[in-house]
């Protein structure tokens, strides 16, 4: 499948889509770039998935906090559910100024829901966010870290599990072992299980040194 708009039609009607995975139910998804009103340049490209009758819709965020001023927009998808649950990230923006990724899961209409940790703690005063979402199962539970902030100074990463409408549940281990000296800590999924597990690490520090790491196993209801 191909999308025909204008706003991806280039220069002598270029046009540039790829298919990058196909899924047992017959389901497509990929991407396909996005032009400038003159055809000469690139601004970015739009995620799709496409049903079993080429019928295709756009996955992602396209307002204004996820548009450049010169109308650049970046969508991806990470990876597809057994469902055909589509998991990926949209690309911020502040003016020219990017600001970070805002995470998703799509269901088969293109419909999103927010898959993250936002607001307070998690957005630099800058306005700088970042949720990246990693993993999901057949319960269409995702999994994935968020950024964490204090003013604009980083302070690493929380491991997060989101059920399917999106409810968002830390994990991780944040206790005084894993706690730099200046408050950063950092926690990461590996990955997420049809059965509700969800594997990760967190790095350990003594003051600002760290210290290896400590692997992890948290069971998340199923569903």
């Amino acid at each position: 499948p191909r999308s025909f708009l204008t706003a991806h039609t280039g220069l002598n009607g270029a046009q540039y889509s790829e298919v990058l995975y196909r899924s047992e139910s017959g389901y497509l998804w990929g991407y396909s770039q996005q032009y400038n009103a003159s055809g000469y340049a690139t601004l970015g490209q739009t995620a799709w998935l496409a049903d079993p009758s080429a019928n295709t819709v756009a996955v992602g965020i396209y307002d204004a906090a996820h548009t450049r001023d010169d109308g650049y927009q970046y969508s991806r998808i990470v990876s597809m559910g057994v469902s055909d649950h589509l998991i990926g990230y949209s690309n911020r923006y502040d003016g020219s100024t990017y600001t970070g990724e805002t995470s998703w899961i799509a269901d088969v209409s293109g419909n999103i829901t927010l898959v993250g940790l936002y607001g307070a703690g998690y957005t630099s005063d800058t306005g700088y966010q970042r949720s990246r979402v990693s993993a999901i199962n057949a319960s269409n539970q995702t999994a994935g870290f968020s950024n964490r902030f204090s003013g604009s100074t980083s302070l690493g990463t929380e491991a997060w599990v989101a059920e399917a409408n999106g409810a968002t549940t830390v994990i991780g281990l944040y206790d005084a072992a894993h706690t730099r000296s200046d408050g950063y800590q950092q926690s990461d999924v590996i990955g997420l299980s049809t059965n509700g597990y969800v594997r990760g690490n967190s790095v350990r520090y003594i003051g600002n040194a760290a210290m290896g790491l400590s692997i992890w196993s948290v069971h998340i209801h199923a569903g």
